[in-house]
């Protein structure tokens, strides 16, 4: 008898070891669930969330999960139930239905690759709870209002207005909440009815729709080729959940005007004979009266149809690319027709070629042209011109390493511009005049110069020779995110006091910086090495524009980040995003805690917004006086910090001994 008392003294001694060691769970550990599916390594699949972790038994509940490496093959699967209703959504969100008849428990979750056989880690877990019950009216718990939100369609644009078949349009759509309750994890897609969807997804999550709130999407579709002409309907899909879980879908449709296309008239019998076209006239017009490498003039030609039929789908093309090219976008111009024995005119801008020589030259002209038979001809002639100025004989000048300091551009700041000439001509360069925005300025806008005007000087600039200007600006505050095209225009003359005038563009690109406040929303007072400390962030936008927010990272030297990362998504001018992780202190000493907020900026390009957090961290825990308690042994009530007890102290020895019967 006295054996079996002094065993079952030592049961519960360990017992009391085990839990006073940091096992806040049973003395023998309960096994892992072993999920059985093969994973690589490092995994493709994980779930980092899933709202709501509460589902009612007596109603389907909507889950949203969150993670990566979703496919249109991922499945989630309820460990013990099975694979439950899917859908994918992007490669980074799930949405999964809880049947209403599980019985109340708790259940982890997987999501399965049915094509490949992989799947995520066990994600612990979603509780299903006793079917709900309404509340008597002597129950503490009031009844939830009736009510459920409605998404109904506020306002659209289509542009363009009217779409031709197979080409692409943009929709844009703004839906308002009419409900009586918020829509949460609200999901637009488009299915698109008798247009394509264009880009990578056609779904996007908007999060919480408050009642009263309006929530807006843009979407580019594309016309199919065959598509009939008049009023075509895109379709809208909105599904969304109440507070209770409830989920609930509404459709919704915009109507688009196609065009219809004309038909092709049926052509005329062609009349007997044929179409002759020649050159009967040349005029060249020129703001100087000699010419010389890149001077600019235009060719006036009087085309004649010496032929007894009419030449119709005439085109003039301008060749000889040694010469010249086109001072506009292109050498060729079209005619609509020309009848026997009548007359036509057109003109060209050409530049002369830089690196051409003085002297007679020829310009070859094509003609392209068809008779009411449908019959092709085909006539190259040749005009002359003459140059008399050689490349060696004027200056040239190239803009080239063009730099703005600080970068990016961001709305409301100044900047510094710099700007580097050189002269490539075979003359120096004199009484050079830098105007930027133009000769007028108006091209400036939205930059404003400081402490100088827009216009600087360069009186001389030898062959070979750069100039280097720079120029302070302000971009204005209410300037509209983008790349601006900024005109240099350049007067200068050359040593005979030949004037010289030419414009060309640098392009800057300007964006909208937004304004985070990333703070804790509690203080962290105390932090020792080795405890878990939880820490709650918030992310207000003081801006008045929405960002693109993509994921917040929180990362630390010194402290392990239990959840280093999640999806959060657009934030609202004046919104706020909340994020929980928990981090543990490695050392003691001030620490920081480093929180990258990442967003894509007005040109897609992906940006950061990081804030460092200050954490003192302790060695131990250290516990003050009272302050106005007197203590002999510390007279100036100085903070004391307990000591670890070693082993031979410890309660759990001096326990053992009472038990035993060895001591106290």
């Amino acid at each position: 008898m006295q054996r079996f008392i002094i065993f079952i003294r030592i049961f519960i001694i360990l017992g009391l070891m085990g839990a006073t060691q940091g096992d806040v769970g049973a003395i023998w550990a309960a096994p892992a669930l072993q999920i059985g599916c093969p994973n690589p390594n490092p995994p493709t699949i994980r779930i980092d969330d899933v709202t709501p972790r509460l589902a009612a038994q007596s109603y389907e509940t909507a889950l949203t999960i969150y993670g990566y490496g979703f496919t249109a093959s991922s499945k989630v699967d309820m460990v013990g139930v099975g694979l439950i209703a899917t859908e994918f959504i992007t490669s980074t969100l799930l949405r999964a239905t809880v049947p209403s008849s599980r019985a109340p428990a708790d259940y982890n979750l997987v999501v399965r690759n049915t094509a490949t056989g992989e799947c995520s880690n066990l994600f612990s877990k979603i509780t299903v709870t006793q079917p709900i019950v309404v509340p008597t009216a002597t129950s503490a718990n009031p009844t939830p209002v009736p009510g459920q939100p409605v998404l109904t369609l506020q306002n659209y644009t289509i542009s363009p207005s009217k779409v031709k078949p197979g080409e692409e349009f943009e929709v844009s759509v703004l839906f308002y909440n009419t409900g009586s309750r918020g829509a949460e994890n609200t999901l637009i897609s488009f299915a698109g009815g008798a247009f394509v969807p264009v880009g990578a997804s056609n779904g996007y999550l908007m999060g919480l729709v408050n009642i009263n709130a309006s929530t807006g999407v843009r979407q580019r579709l594309r016309a199919p080729d065959n598509i009939q002409g008049g009023i075509q309907e895109v379709k809208i899909n909105l599904g969304a959940n109440d507070f209770e879980g409830k989920h609930y879908t509404f459709n919704a449709s915009v109507p688009v005007e196609v065009e219809t296309p004309r038909p092709t008239p049926t052509p005329l019998p062609a009349p007997a004979g044929k179409p002759q076209l020649v050159i009967s006239r040349v005029k060249i017009d020129s703001p100087k009266k000699e010419l010389g490498p890149d001077d600019t003039f235009t060719v006036t030609l009087q085309l004649t149809n010496r032929g007894n039929k009419a030449a119709t789908n005439i085109l003039v093309k301008f060749g000889s690319p040694d010469v010249v090219a086109p001072a506009d976008d292109s050498n060729i111009t079209s005619l609509n027709v020309i009848g026997a024995g009548e007359n036509a005119e057109m003109y060209q801008p050409l530049t002369i070629n830089r690196a051409v020589t003085a002297g007679r030259k020829g310009i070859d002209v094509t003609l392209d042209y068809v008779d009411a038979a449908g019959q092709v001809y085909n006539l190259t002639q040749q005009i002359g011109i003459d140059v008399l100025a050689s490349t060696l004989a004027r200056p040239q000048m190239v803009l080239g390493n063009v730099g703005a300091s600080p970068q990016p551009l961001y709305i409301g700041q100044p900047f510094t511009l710099n700007l580097s000439l050189q002269n490539v001509g075979g003359s120096a360069a004199n009484r050079m005049s830098v105007a930027l925005g133009g000769d007028t300025g108006a091209s400036l806008k939205p930059f404003s110069p400081i402490g100088a005007s827009n216009v600087q000087f360069v009186p001389n600039l030898e062959v070979g020779k750069n100039a280097n200007l720079s120029q302070s600006l302000f971009i204005d505050g209410n300037a509209t995110p983008g790349s601006y095209n900024l005109e240099v225009a350049l007067n200068y003359e050359d040593p005979k006091g030949t004037k010289y005038k030419e414009s060309q563009f640098i392009s800057l690109q300007v964006r909208r910086r937004p304004v985070f406040r990333i703070s804790t929303t509690r203080a962290i007072t105390s932090a020792v090495v080795g405890q878990a400390v939880p820490v709650s962030l918030e992310m207000l936008n003081l801006s008045s524009q929405s960002v693109n927010v993509s994921t917040v990272d929180v990362a630390s030297e010194q402290m392990q980040v239990r959840l280093p990362s999640r999806y959060l998504g657009p934030i609202n001018g004046g919104g706020i995003n909340t994020f929980d992780t928990v981090v543990v202190p490695q050392a003691p000493g001030p620490q920081i805690l480093e929180v990258r907020l990442n967003y894509l900026d007005e040109f897609n390009q992906p940006q950061a917004i990081i804030e460092k957090i200050p954490i003192e961290v302790s060695r131990t825990i250290v516990v003050s006086q009272t302050q106005n308690a007197p203590n002999p042994a510390n007279p100036n009530n100085r903070p004391q910090t307990t000591q670890p007890q070693t082993p031979t102290d410890s309660f759990i020895i001096r326990l053992l001994k009472g038990l035993l019967g060895l001591g106290s």
